[in-house]
């Protein structure tokens, strides 16, 4: 991936809309746990992005859009962990160079491919998501229940591997 591509070298949108943010507050607020500003911003930031990032990631942006803010990395950390909790965000286990956990605020199963040099993830087009879940044997699930007696509640893919020349210009890359 090149210094361009990289989430943490692009330059970032130095506003924020209002509205992302009124809509993090009643979310959060809609699952019983404590909403406070900084805990709304934290939401906004990772639901506008469609890069899986990182929380220091996520802290940069937080700090170059709201510089006064006073968010800490500690903040960032704990109210990821709480909207994980919560089920309004998603964790990806860290891979690649920095071994960093990412985020992503679509928590609806659907396939990644993740790039296993820089630990990157992009969302699978989704076409090609529909017809991998369709490609699936319609009997396959049973049979695993039967052969294992594990009862599968979801299912999700990522595909690991490299883009070719270490191009994923065609991925989003927006935080």
């Amino acid at each position: 991936m090149s210094r361009v591509d990289d989430p943490a070298t692009r330059p970032v949108r130095r506003t924020q809309d209002p509205r992302m943010i009124e809509e993090a507050k009643q979310k959060i607020a809609s699952c019983g746990i404590r909403c406070t500003h900084q805990r709304a911003i934290v939401y906004a930031t990772l639901r506008e992005s469609r890069a899986h990032p990182t929380a220091e990631e996520i802290y940069t942006t937080i700090m170059t859009r709201h510089p006064d803010l006073g968010v800490s990395m500690a903040t960032v950390y704990n109210t990821l962990e709480a909207l994980c909790d919560v089920g309004l965000a998603r964790k990806h286990a860290g891979s690649g160079k920095t071994g960093s956990a990412r985020y992503d605020a679509e928590c609806k199963c659907h396939p990644h491919l993740r790039d296993r040099e820089s630990g990157r993830i992009v969302d699978l087009p989704p076409d090609l998501a529909s017809e991998l879940f369709d490609a699936l044997p319609q009997n396959m699930i049973e049979r695993i229940r039967e052969q294992t007696g594990f009862d599968v509640q979801r299912i999700c893919f990522e595909l690991v591997g490299s883009f070719k020349n270490g191009n994923a210009d065609n991925h989003p890359t927006d935080i």
